[in-house]
């Protein structure tokens, strides 16, 4: 009579030697899969890095953007208000042309 047991023993090393080339052939594609990982990682790491530098430019940039900005404020500010007293002169220069003109029509 043929017991579980004996139908164990006896598919157990059929088993062991359809499962060894699966076992083998499951870790050579953890291998690939792992490699391809790896050469992921660097160039991940290359990525990083690049993106750091850029970041590292961009603010760089940015404080100069900034100090050209204040300067250009600065000097529009300064320009306007230059404007403001060229303004004030040439209106005072035509007051006194006026009163000198005046001045010379009354003796009259």
């Amino acid at each position: 009579m043929i017991t579980a047991s004996t139908v164990w023993q006896f598919i157990m090393p059929y088993l062991a030697m359809i499962m060894l080339p699966l076992v083998a052939v499951i870790i050579a594609f953890l291998k690939v899969v792992l490699d391809k990982l790896q050469h992921l990682s660097v160039k991940l790491e290359s990525v990083d890095a690049t993106a750091k530098d850029t970041n590292d430019k961009v603010v760089e940039v940015k404080h100069n953007t900034d100090g050209v900005l204040s300067r250009m404020e600065a000097t529009i500010a300064r320009k306007d208000s230059e404007a403001d007293q060229l303004a004030t002169v040439t209106d005072l220069k035509t007051q006194i042309a006026a009163a000198k003109a005046s001045d010379r029509e009354e003796p009259k």
